[in-house]
């Protein structure tokens, strides 16, 4: 039903709180493991429902353990948050502490950009 909130009774799902920015709560894109970890991009978009598009508000790239997420803003090369709707993401498979992320920018005349992204620290 809409506005029911389910949890993934026997799946294994678990809740795990991001934050929001503005007023508007992150929510996971895209995870990958790395190593025991889980690596994750979030992304805080504007929109009524979670089917429509809506301004970004902020990316935050981070690791989880369990039901423990620790994540930081996703930066641009210039140090502005990034805006960008980034919703795949895997660990780059030669260089390390990078990251191949992928942008969805909800115009199908406008190609996807893949993006390399720098972390280090993240745990």
């Amino acid at each position: 039903m809409a506005g029911e909130r389910h949890r993934g009774e026997g799946s294994g799902a678990r809740e795990v709180a991001l934050g929001a920015i503005d007023g508007v709560a992150y929510g996971f894109t895209d995870a990958t493991r790395i190593g025991a970890d889980t690596l994750f991009i979030a992304v805080a978009e504007a929109s009524g429902h979670v089917t429509t598009d809506g301004p970004v508000k902020g990316v935050r790239v981070g690791t989880m353990q369990e039901t423990t997420a620790t994540s930081v803003p996703l930066l641009e090369r210039n140090g502005s948050p990034s805006m960008r709707k980034f919703e795949g993401v895997i660990n780059h498979p030669t260089q390390p502490h990078t990251l191949l992320a992928v942008t969805d920018v909800d115009d199908a005349s406008v190609p996807a950009q893949l993006c390399e992204v720098h972390v280090e620290g993240l745990r």
